[in-house]
């Protein structure tokens, strides 16, 4: 078998492989059928094709046999296939045509033009028969266009150029080049000097077309020098690059085009490589079976940055890949299907002011899994788009809150799914969407951790608890919905956006579910306002699932957050039922001390603008407690408004040095 044989074989084995493995697993019936050449048709004199059963032979100055005739093609006489004569070889040496004549490579046999003839050759008209062989070296060629035929060269079994030596392979203009399903194209040319020209939109032949159809494979074997022609890649096609030797590079004409499914298999790779700074597309899956672990960065220009749109899934198996590389880069990888780390695999984002964004965008559910490592020093921010569903099946690990700049952000306007066991680590922001879900029904305690935020207007469905350090804030007059049981922890926190209204625009928490129990632990609230509220309650939480509760209180003093309004000494936060207001006083119509009696231990107490209600007495010994951990000592209850007067046994402690007394409604 010749080296060329060698590398079409290897092609079609890559083929029939990555399609089983990971393409397609249902195409495997597909592959065991041969697909069909042209159909049958009327020959014409002067008509080419290999002999029958050959196994091998060259496009020019093939050997004669023992009848002086060529070993290698036969030519149509107008009524039988005849081995062209010797005459014949000596004079033209090759199959031509001008005309409408074919020229077809038989199944079985290889083909190569090598140097030991003259050139260049220009022929049209070519069909590569399924498990027939085209390679193409040493020697220039040219192929030409013909008005008879569809494609000028179709290519069912294998075509390949296996370069040594200077040569060039270029197409006319109108010239076309079909793959046809199960067919190869592998080049594995790779010198300076090698050129592969005239391709589709190239000067002067900007007519010219390559197509790779459905079901057919390019395979991508030379050097740094060698490139990826400008094609057409239909639904189904393959590209796979896979340089045989060690180096570090990307194929020239990578980036800007639109493939279906493309591959990078390098075992070789010795470095990070940088593969584009402008737009991507790869309608099918993109999948990196091996980087050996020295990573392929798709975006490697300081402050460019670069849109990898992936219509299926995102696959790394074997390797590392960094989707940006530079000084300050931004990436954006938009993903239909799945995203999966292998364990043997990991990702990263290589410097420290660099972001990617990856945008989950499919019709159909899409798993994100990260079994590998993540050691990115710039950030990573996730983005689930309105009508997709992604389900997350691995823990989700961002950078350390510390080290983010704008980045670890994770925004879901569809929907969001943990499986079992699942968590997000060291994200910054978790954003919901209006009509958003996120589902942590299946995680184990789902809590939100301390310097994590969560925010927007979506529903969350399964029991959230909330971290010392962590914090809820609806933002922009948004409602946030709980279906189930939402706990807070002492040193959380909740931020409300109040309007001049309680009507509308207002932040506020709900919890709709059954028996839903909110579990205020003592948290507190800051209130973000433009400096003016409504003189009214404002409903922050509102438990109204059937059967719900309100377990504990949060910090009865608010604090504040932009411009403080004037009365805001008149708000504090208090529980009506199965609601938590911000609830307003009028200065002058609270009650007020006007002085205090001591008798031993008991506190005679007199006051002004009292009301027909309970009164409760609170003391510290420190005024700057906040309220909620003043003790209550006594309960009263008036019968009247105006000035009154209570007398409160054994409210005073002679040990103290000095006390403090609140007195207030519940």
């Amino acid at each position: 078998m010749t080296t060329n044989q060698a590398i079409i074989m290897k092609t079609l084995d890559h083929f029939v492989l990555y399609s089983i493995q990971i393409l397609c697993p249902a195409c495997i019936a597909m592959f065991a059928l041969l697909t069909a050449e042209r159909t049958a048709q009327a020959q014409n004199v002067g008509d080419w094709q290999t002999v029958p059963g050959l196994a091998s032979g060259y496009w020019i100055n093939d050997s004669v046999n023992s009848a002086g005739t060529s070993s290698t093609w036969q030519e149509w006489n107008g009524t039988a296939w005849t081995n062209v004569t010797a005459d014949k070889i000596a004079g033209i040496s090759y199959p031509s045509n001008n005309v409408n004549n074919v020229i077809t490579i038989l199944p079985g046999t290889s083909i190569t033009n090598s140097s030991a003839g003259s050139g260049p050759l220009i022929a049209d008209e070519i069909t590569v028969s399924s498990g027939a062989d085209l390679s193409i070296q040493k020697t220039n060629f040219t192929l030409g266009h013909s008005t008879y035929t569809t494609y000028d060269l179709d290519v069912f079994g294998g075509f390949g150029l296996a370069c040594s030596t200077a040569f060039s392979f270029a197409l006319s203009n109108n010239a076309t080049i079909a793959i046809e399903n199960g067919g190869a194209m592998t080049n594995y040319c790779g010198t300076s000097s090698d050129n592969f020209t005239n391709t589709p939109g190239g000067s002067p032949y900007t007519s010219s077309e390559i197509q790779f159809l459905n079901g057919s494979l390019y395979v991508q074997l030379g050097s740094k020098a060698s490139f990826i022609p400008q094609a057409t890649w239909h639904t189904g096609s393959t590209v796979i690059f896979e340089p045989p030797v060690t180096g570090n590079w990307v194929p020239k004409g990578f980036p800007g085009q639109t493939y279906y499914n493309f591959i990078w298999n390098w075992p070789l790779q010795a470095g990070n490589d940088s593969g584009m700074s402008g737009n991507t597309t790869i309608n099918g899956n993109f999948i990196i079976m091996n980087s050996a672990n020295a990573g392929w960065a798709v975006e490697d220009v300081p402050d460019g940055g670069f849109t990898l749109n992936v219509g299926g899934n995102i696959a790394i198996t074997n390797g590392l890949w960094y989707p940006v590389s530079s000084t300050a880069g931004t990436g954006i990888v938009n993903v239909g299907g799945n995203f999966i780390v292998d364990s043997t695999a990991g990702i990263k984002v290589n410097k420290s002011a660099s972001l990617c964004d990856v945008v989950f965008d499919g019709s159909s559910p899409q798993a994100l899994a990260i079994y590998g490592t993540n050691s990115s020093l710039g950030y990573w921010n996730w983005t689930v788009n309105n009508g997709s569903t992604v389900n997350l099946q691995t823990n989700l690990f961002f950078n350390s809150p510390t080290n983010q700049i704008g980045g670890g952000n994770l925004t879901n306007n569809g929907v969001f799914v943990f499986s079992p066991g699942t968590m997000i680590i060291g994200c910054v922001n978790i954003v919901l969407g209006p009509g958003s879900t996120y589902n942590v029904s299946q995680a184990s305690a789902y809590t939100l951790a301390s310097n994590q935020a969560l925010s927007g207007a979506g529903t969350v469905t399964g029991g959230v608890a909330v971290a010392s350090g962590a914090t809820l804030h609806p933002g922009g007059g948004h409602t946030l919905t709980f279906k189930n049981n939402l706990t807070f922890n002492s040193g959380s926190t909740n931020i409300f956006d109040l309007g001049s209204s309680t009507s509308s625009g207002d932040d506020q928490i709900v919890l709709n579910g059954t028996g839903g129990t909110l579990t205020c632990g003592g948290a507190q609230i800051i209130i973000n306002s433009a400096g003016t509220l409504a003189a009214a309650n404002y409903t922050l939480f509102n438990v109204s699932g059937a059967s719900g509760s309100i377990s504990g209180s949060f910090n009865a003093t608010p604090l504040w957050m932009g411009t403080t309004p004037a009365n805001a000494a008149n708000y504090s936060i208090a529980t009506s039922g199965t609601q938590v207001l911000l609830k307003y006083a009028s200065a002058s119509s609270g009650p007020a001390i006007t002085n205090l009696v001591l008798s031993g231990s008991n506190l005679l107490l007199n006051g002004t603008n009292g009301a027909a209600a309970t009164y409760r007495l609170f003391t510290s010994t420190n005024v700057a407690l906040p309220l909620i951990q003043w003790t209550p000592v006594a309960t009263n209850t008036l019968s009247a408004s105006g000035n009154f007067s209570m007398t409160c046994t054994n409210v005073v402690n002679p040990s103290d040095k000095q006390q403090f007394y609140i007195l207030r409604t519940p």
